[in-house]
């Protein structure tokens, strides 16, 4: 394969990390450090800690002078200045530190595809969206990371609306980079990535060279209805 980048995008829980995971089959490097497995991602996150550290700093501060994450996130439209270099910067890192393609995934791309489309334009990038297609299975998910207070607050109906709200906002994030930036992602849902035939449409879409076997649908403990 030649040497290209890979840029997934797609919310949390959403099939990220097992994506990551097959490419990393195929010889392409997702991080540089990444976190160990936990139960919430049992073949571990995939991301690389130094993209999260910058995609934090480029969304920004919330009204308490708070660094906004993952779960408090701010859309960051067009190209600033700032946000191209470090970006770029990060990039030249990568490069340095990896033969060959490379690529990363963070749930917080979703927020700032249209700063990494002006940064890579003139780079070899393949852009990659994954997303479930059970909405529900989704926010059960989502709902199980959430901390026991919040979990078991006693009012079910309201931390479902707040999960599905945060659910949407990301999805709606990912639609506007896309069409703002002009962007034609492969696209594949987290169902089709589970078959034979979805790995083999990511297969032949990308010219891998040997089978996708590192995919595994019984870990999906949280999407399943119990």
């Amino acid at each position: 394969m030649a040497d290209w980048i890979y840029i997934v995008v797609g919310a949390p829980r959403s099939g990220t990390s097992a994506l990551s995971l097959a490419l990393r089959e195929q010889g392409i490097q997702m991080y540089m450090g990444a976190d160990s497995p936990d139960l919430d991602s049992p073949s571990g996150n995939q991301e690389d800690a130094l993209a999260r550290l910058l995609h934090n700093r480029l969304m920004g501060r919330n009204g308490l002078g708070k660094t906004r994450d993952w779960d408090n996130p701010r859309y960051l439209s067009g190209s600033p200045p700032e946000a191209i270099r470090s970006i770029q910067a990060y990039i030249a890192c990568r490069s340095r530190n990896h033969q060959g393609s490379w690529g990363l995934k963070d749930p917080r791309l979703s927020f700032l595809i249209e700063p990494w489309h002006a940064a890579t334009q003139s780079l070899p990038v393949r852009w990659i969206h994954i997303y479930r297609q059970e909405r529900e299975a989704m926010i059960r998910s989502l709902t199980a990371m959430l901390p026991p207070q919040l979990r078991y607050c006693g009012n079910s109906h309201s931390l479902y609306h707040l999960v599905a709200n945060w659910a949407e906002s990301y999805q709606l994030a990912i639609n506007l980079g896309f069409s703002r930036t002009g962007l034609q992602p492969f696209r594949l849902s987290y169902e089709e990535l589970l078959t034979p035939d979805g790995q083999a449409r990511l297969a032949d879409q990308f010219g891998f060279l040997q089978p996708i076997r590192c995919i595994r649908p019984e870990l999906n403990r949280q999407g399943k209805k119990s």
